[in-house]
């Protein structure tokens, strides 16, 4: 049976938050690592159309994007 193909690059992740840590990882600490990142980014990105649909954009910019940022990470910090 072919295995399919990874969601994202699991050994380029773990040499990332290596190289930042400067610690070992356990052995699935790279995939909570990867799955928060994505319930933090689709937040984000929920949070930046909100602003959008508000100002009367059709589309959300960068401009909403830094808007959302600080909402959504005090909604992730704790």
């Amino acid at each position: 049976m072919a295995t399919g193909k990874r969601p994202y690059p699991r050994a380029h992740l773990r040499k990332i938050v290596k190289a930042h840590a400067g610690m070992k990882l356990s052995k699935n600490a790279d995939v909570l690592i990867y799955l928060n990142y994505s319930l933090f980014m689709n937040a984000l990105v929920k949070e930046a159309a909100i602003h959008a649909r508000q100002a009367g954009e059709r589309g959300f910019t960068p401009r909403n994007i830094m808007k959302a940022l600080p909402d959504v990470l005090a909604r992730f910090k704790g």
